[in-house]
């Protein structure tokens, strides 16, 4: 039963997988990959405002005129929904925290430090919040670890975020326990000929193929290497968009608005209502100062007509519709008015305020936080197959480091914001050090500072004791 499971995990589709390369048959061998691009397309004509249904919308026709160009205002809904979602995630970047006591820590220091400095290199708060955020607008997205060498002939590595955006297709292989045993990325280059060129590079745990077909040929090239991390150099981050139950309402909105420009368009200055014998002989000159207007016939009319007025009912709607979006989608309502609303807010009160965020934040870490710990895992990989393959004391600590990570807060509030509550109760003997540290949020390791402050106290009894023993000496 085991060597049964252990083939259908990865062994048989790779080898399967390999064999139609090796034999150039690469159409057959995309046939076994996923590929998410027809709905990533949908998802980015929904998020871009350029591509939304209202601009579609028809032109009126007229009778001897040129056709009456209606409204077309789209809103950008989706990306201030999505972009929300991506502060408030990743907006103060991933807190990195070496797991251990403190003597384990001060010898895995070095690791650890190494371990940072990579992630810098490679932009990772920054990279994460881009593939975040095009994961919320697209449905899917991809961190691809390349060695290659710069111009300088030194080799480099260089983490990218792939993207359907970017005119990348991404195609994915899992087995039935949901882990990755191939990915690809398809795209188009132009060649010296100004031809274009179609590339398609496939990656698993031992191979990097890279696979070219010219314009208007059958026939693929194919490049095989070596993989020199021994792992799939890729992140795969896939998610709904994060509009996801809106976009109806979002399209409603959107022709609520068109339609009330339409009728400023039609209503929107005041019309004049005369009698015709006003128009004739009373109507005074345009360009007359103190202007008079003399009505002495029986039925003469002046007076302006005010447009009609629905207002109340669509700005009940367009309120109730933009409501309903923030509120199905849990987004905070961050717009600049309301926060100029609510005065200056200490940290923890934006927390509570922004109560939708954190529970959205907690859903979507079901399936960041996984890929996370994979590419911590992958870091530490290329660490000791690459960076500092030279060093077998630094790899061996890297190998037996353990990282832990947690998502910054995305509101960074005073220290003062709980301290002086905690500072009385401790104070008063109602709280212990251990009870006071838990509560501090700007604790990462609470165990380990538990352990500082009690070394720091037992230093000071120390040095007390001992200035003690002089004086009375």
């Amino acid at each position: 039963m085991e060597e049964k499971l252990s083939i259908i995990s990865g062994g048989t589709l790779r080898n399967r997988l390999e064999d139609y390369i090796i034999s150039g048959k690469i159409d057959e061998a995309k046939k076994m990959f996923s590929c998410n691009a027809d709905i990533a397309k949908q998802a980015i004509e929904q998020y871009n405002a350029s591509t939304h249904k209202i601009m579609n919308r028809a032109n009126k026709k007229r009778v001897d005129k040129s056709d009456y160009k209606t409204c077309k205002l789209p809103r950008n809904l989706q990306a201030f929904v999505n972009e929300i979602a991506t502060f408030m995630m990743f907006g103060q970047g991933i807190e990195f925290i070496l797991d251990g006591d403190i003597s384990q820590k001060e010898q895995l220091k070095p690791a650890f430090d190494a371990f940072i400095d990579f992630t810098e290199k490679i932009y990772f708060d920054e990279r994460m919040r881009e593939a975040k955020r095009i994961a919320g607008a697209e449905t899917e997205a991809a961190k691809l670890f390349t060695l290659y060498t710069n111009s300088d002939n030194k080799p480099k590595i260089v983490c990218q975020v792939l993207a359907n955006s970017k005119e990348q297709k991404l195609y994915t292989l899992f087995n039935q326990f949901d882990e990755l045993v191939a990915f690809a990325v398809g795209y188009f280059l132009k060649n010296e000929e100004n031809q274009n060129e179609e590339f398609f590079d496939i990656y698993t745990s031992n191979n990097i193929f890279k696979c070219t077909r010219k314009s208007q040929s059958s026939e693929w090239l194919i490049d095989s290497r070596g993989n020199p991390f021994n792992k799939i150099p890729v992140i795969y981050y896939k998610q709904s968009v994060e509009w996801e139950g809106a976009q109806e309402r979002i399209d409603r909105l959107e022709w609520v608005d068109s339609k009330r420009g339409d009728t400023n368009e039609y209503f929107g200055d005041p019309y004049l209502c005369v009698s015709q014998d006003v128009v004739q002989n009373r109507l005074a000159d345009p360009q007359a100062v103190g202007k008079v207007i003399a009505m002495d016939g029986e039925n003469s009319t002046f007076k302006f007509v005010a447009p009609p007025d629905c207002g109340e009912n669509i700005e009940n709607e367009k309120t109730d519709l933009y409501a309903s979006i923030l509120q199905d989608t849990l987004t905070p309502e961050l717009t600049y008015k309301t926060i100029m609303g609510l005065g200056t807010l200490s940290g923890e009160a934006m927390r509570r305020i922004t109560l939708p965020g954190y529970i959205k934040r907690a859903i979507r870490a079901e399936i960041y936080s996984p890929l996370i710990r994979r590419e911590i895992n992958l870091i530490k990989t290329i660490l000791c197959s690459y960076v500092h393959a030279d060093d077998y004391d630094l790899c061996k600590k890297i190998k037996e480091m353990k990282i832990k990570f947690s998502y910054r807060d995305p509101f960074i509030g005073g220290i003062d914001d709980n301290s002086e509550e905690i500072a009385t109760l401790m104070g008063a003997g109602a709280m212990s050090i251990e009870t006071a540290v838990n509560m501090n949020r700007f604790v990462q390791d609470k165990d380990a500072e538990i352990e500082r402050i009690m070394q720091e106290k037992a230093r000071l009894i120390a040095l007390e004791n001992n200035t003690k023993n002089l004086n009375d000496n």
